[in-house]
């Protein structure tokens, strides 16, 4: 196995353009579904989605580029896995260009979910080595008047916080769009602008809500695992129930339902995570 510490930040060139794929796509889906697409409507509900899809898809070289490059830098470091550069490359560049032929769907999404989740689960495995090749010996302080761990068990746990509390201000705003009722208020109105917003503010949340569910899904998985596997931690989350509810989760975007079980699910995680690991 190499020796060399994993430094790249290649991978950012290999999240960007499925992120922006998925948002312009997302939000054309959800403008669509809301019924903004239509004549007379306002332009820039289908102009703003349109360019950050067709951006994702003019980053296709830069996407198969980046993925090369972070393949080598991981292939030579000190991780459990090691990715052949030249096949990530020129499959991540011909398989995004047959897909927009044939299905029209590039597949950047698959394509960078499934080489992230293989790079970011295989480097938190592996040990520390120092320059002799002799692993790292770690002193404990005297000082040890906290039980919290030493360093952070995984930062996965901010996918899970942020969709649970976006849900959150948008249950509020559904709320309040029922009170104030936008449709009825009239143009003049000295509460027209206060309408405008809100309407505008639930597309947006509307759409968050589309992105962010396989946001939380992914996060709670992830976490759960870096948290089992962690040495420092003295709690060891059911390997069965947590990916349960990060799938019924994902159930939810076509059962709406499903997302008050696994939103509380998630809630009960966090408060159980920070009860055995304390700050993250």
């Amino acid at each position: 196995m190499n020796t060399i510490r994993l430094d790249s930040n290649w991978w950012y060139g290999v999240a960007i353009p499925p992120v922006l794929e998925l948002v312009g796509g997302g939000g054309i889906l959800v403008a669509g579904r809301l019924g903004l697409i239509q004549d007379g409507a306002n332009p820039l509900t289908i102009l703003v989605p349109g360019f950050t899809l067709l951006a994702g898809l003019f980053l296709i070289p830069v996407f198969a580029l980046c993925l090369f490059f972070d393949a080598r830098a991981v292939n030579q470091s000190n991780t459990s896995w090691n990715p052949r550069p030249v096949f990530w490359g020129v499959g991540s560049l011909l398989l995004p260009l047959v897909g927009v032929i044939a299905f029209s769907y590039s597949l950047l999404v698959p394509i960078a979910a499934v080489y992230l989740y293989r790079r970011f689960s295989s480097t938190s495995i592996v040990t520390d080595l120092t320059a002799d090749n002799d692993p790292v010996i770690e002193i404990d302080n005297e000082d040890d008047s906290t039980n919290e761990p030493s360093g952070r068990v995984s930062n996965w746990w901010y996918g899970i916080a942020v969709p649970i509390v976006a849900y959150i201000v948008f249950l509020g705003a559904v709320l309040l769009l029922g009170i104030i009722q936008p449709d009825q208020v009239q143009p003049r109105s000295r509460f027209a602008w206060l309408s405008l917003v809100i309407t505008v503010f639930t597309v947006l949340a509307t759409f968050a809500q589309f992105v962010l569910t396989p946001v939380f899904s992914l996060s709670l998985y992830l976490d759960q695992r870096r948290v089992r596997a962690s040495d420092a931690v003295d709690w060891h989350p059911n390997q069965l129930v947590w990916p349960a509810i990060a799938l019924v989760h994902l159930i939810s975007m076509i059962v709406t339902q499903a997302m008050l079980l696994s939103l509380a699910g998630g809630i009960v995680y966090l408060w159980r995570r920070h009860g055995h690991i304390g700050r993250p």
